[in-house]
């Protein structure tokens, strides 16, 4: 995704009209001409992002013309997630030379000033074969062209001829299988011994064999070869034990110091102690989690999340989806908090902990399109990854433990107070509050960190720092949906009993005759449509749900809690006709439980379908059960009505469905 380039002549799309940047004044203000006929307009950094965000707003980029600039416009069209590992490993290395010209501040591209910074970047990444100067010099033409869109660095491997091994087959598996035998014990044989492994079992095989198609042994620099393309973590594993390895591979000391706002940002979950309960019935729900980012540099925090999802890579983008967007809706949701929540755009490095969520594949590739770097931090450091840490302490002090309902930090602070006999604070309340603390008391006191007020050294960071910003409100959705490799059939693609299928999707499966495997993203909170990757022209097209009655307004973690119901109701493969009664009977009970004395975990569950968060959506008291349409069968088949099995205790109500836990 690129960033937002003011430079002077930078041509922005604004209102079905072709801007162009003549100046910007204080970094704040943006000077923009109308090419048509040279109308001026004045609008600030933060008014950009907002048009940009609400899709009204686009950054053109002119790559010119010539070879290069096809180059370039093919890339922009490919998708990161649709790329294959190679390439993106490819794109991972291009983009560490780049960066490194970056952070040293190389102004002028010459033999001289890139040189030495080629050798050093290929010493730390263990590159043996680092690029010519002029190679970096062309990535680094390329990038600039696109605006910082990485994709203009995609290697065109699918350009290159035939790049097939020159070895034999039965010649590589016995090299796989003579560094597995002899190279990677704790013994720690040279390499040597697997050539000689190697060389004894193509000469066993090749007395037997016809003269016509020995085997060539290979020589010992091919073992060489071979060593180098292992895993190195895996190899020092494997020889010298994990404990060494870890060692050798761990990074300690003290964080890192930003200079400039979202140039680190740290995510981290934590469950509030704090009891809330619904806004219609006042009874207990539960302990929320609260997915926060915060900036490193001004301390402020720029997103957040907080709902009863346990945490996972929903959370986490929802957080980070979040922190991209500008706060425009706190005057028309809270009018009584006079001051902004100023803080938005594209982090450049996110740094998390080992959770699974932050190690999932969606994460990843979400964070690579995005142009985010992802650090994880050691095991057994919390330095890394203290200021979001600290904030956490700061919240609970500041707001939780002075709230009725608190559940204190540890049952010694508790004594015998009840949380849940004493919580009043309704969720919506909870939301206000939080929002509240963070706009008019947190950012407006002096940190004693940074000796400076957060709010404060951010807009300062800004106005010399331009934060990066989405070129277009499509790319932040889509990057922030789930990718899956999935079949096409004759009936469509199906992702967890839902089948989806359109014109263009069966167009698509005849021009590969009917044999496709492709890349499909769907967005876990609305199972209604999917984007399914053309790998011709490699771009996404959406294909809606057959069934949309069923599908409409539905969650995947919804669906999964209807499939368990609909399994205990019925043994064997489940229709679509079960789904849906699943889900009318489901919807009837969740608001039962809801009005009822529901134990507080099962509330939690229950708020949890509802899709009670911090997002605008609607309350568990406004939902209905979905009026779904049901085709009846044909005639011939004597449909048998289903009896109802008897309502099961609160603690059953969801069939025994749960996610696992966090650990």
């Amino acid at each position: 995704m690129p960033s937002l380039a003011l430079a002077r002549n930078q041509r922005i799309w604004i209102d079905d009209a072709m801007h162009e940047v003549r100046g910007r004044t204080n970094g704040e203000v943006i000077h923009l001409e109308r090419v048509r006929d040279g109308e001026l307009r004045v609008v600030t950094h933060r008014e950009l992002a907002e048009l940009i965000c609400a899709d009204k707003a686009k950054i053109v980029v002119d790559l010119g013309k010539g070879r290069e600039a096809k180059i370039i416009e093919d890339n922009l069209d490919r998708e990161i997630a649709a790329l294959p590992e190679p390439s993106r490993r490819e794109l991972d290395r291009r983009q560490a030379y780049v960066r490194a010209i970056e952070e040293e501040g190389v102004l002028t591209l010459t033999d001289r000033s890139l040189s030495g910074l080629i050798r050093h970047v290929a010493e730390l990444m263990g590159d043996e074969r680092p690029p010519h100067w002029t190679t970096l010099y062309r990535w680094v033409t390329r990038l600039r062209k696109a605006s910082g869109d990485i994709r203009a660095l995609v290697p065109a491997i699918h350009r290159r001829g035939n790049r097939t091994r020159r070895l034999d087959s039965d010649v590589i598996r016995l090299i796989d299988e003579g560094l597995d035998q002899r190279f990677l014990k704790r013994e720690r044989a040279p390499a040597r011994s697997a050539h000689d492994y190697v060389v004894r079992m193509i000469d066993d095989m090749n007395q037997v064999a016809d003269p016509a198609v020995r085997l060539r042994a290979p020589s010992l620099r091919t073992i060489y070869r071979a060593i180098t393309r292992l895993d190195d973590y895996e190899v020092t594993m494997r020889r010298f034990g994990k404990r060494i390895a870890d060692l050798k591979y761990r990074v300690a000391g003290q964080a890192p110091k930003p200079t400039r706002p979202l140039e680190r940002v740290e995510i981290d979950h934590t469950k509030l102690d704090l009891i809330v309960v619904d806004d219609e019935l006042g009874q207990a729900i539960g302990r929320p989690w609260l997915t926060l980012a915060v900036d490193v540099h001004s301390r402020m925090p720029v997103g957040f999340h907080l709902g009863f999802d346990d945490p996972s890579f929903d959370t986490v983008m929802r957080c980070l989806h979040h922190s991209v967007l500008p706060k425009t809706y706190v005057r028309e949701r809270y009018p009584e908090i006079k001051n902004d929540w100023a803080c938005y755009g594209v982090p450049e490095t996110v740094v998390v902990d080992n959770g699974r969520e932050f190690h999932s594949k969606d994460f990843e590739l979400a964070c690579h399109q995005l142009g985010v770097q992802i650090q994880h931090t050691p095991r057994k450091s919390p330095w890394m990854k203290g200021t979001v840490e600290r904030f956490f302490g700061q919240l609970n002090q500041g707001l939780i433990h002075s709230q009725p309902g608190t559940t204190f930090s540890n049952i010694f602070d508790r004594a015998d107070y009840d949380p849940r006999k004493n919580g009043v604070i309704p969720f919506s309340l909870l939301v206000e509050f939080l929002h509240h603390w963070v706009i008019e008391v947190y950012s407006r006191s002096e940190h004693r960190g940074i000796a400076d007020i957060p709010a404060d050294r951010w807009a300062a960071g800004v106005r010399e720092y331009p934060v990066r910003l989405p070129a277009k409100a499509a790319d932040l959705d889509i990057v922030l949906w789930r990718t899956h490799q999935k079949p096409v059939h004759h009936y469509g693609i199906e992702i967890a009993s839902i089948v989806y299928n359109s014109e263009e999707l069966g167009d698509l499966r005849r021009r590969h005759a009917g044999k496709l495997r492709t890349t499909v993203k769907f967005d876990p909170d609305d199972l209604s449509r999917i984007l399914v990757l053309d790998p011709e022209r490699g771009a996404f097209f959406k294909v809606p749900a057959v069934s949309p009655d069923y599908t409409r307004g539905l969650t995947l973690w919804q669906h999964r809690v209807i499939r368990a119901e609909a399994r205990r109701r019925r043994k064997g493969r489940l229709d679509i006709v079960d789904l849906a009664r699943a889900r009318e009977w489901l919807t009837e009970k969740a608001n039962e439980i809801w009005r009822g004395t529901g134990k507080t975990r099962i509330r939690q569950k229950v708020a949890r379908f509802f899709g009670i968060d911090s997002r605008d959506r609607q309350g568990p008291m406004d939902a209905q059960p979905p009026v779904i349409e049901i085709t009846p069968p044909p005639p011939t088949v004597a449909p048998q009505p289903r009896p109802l099995p008897p309502v099961p205790d609160d603690d059953d109500w969801t069939g025994g469905y749960d996610l696992p836990k966090r650990r």
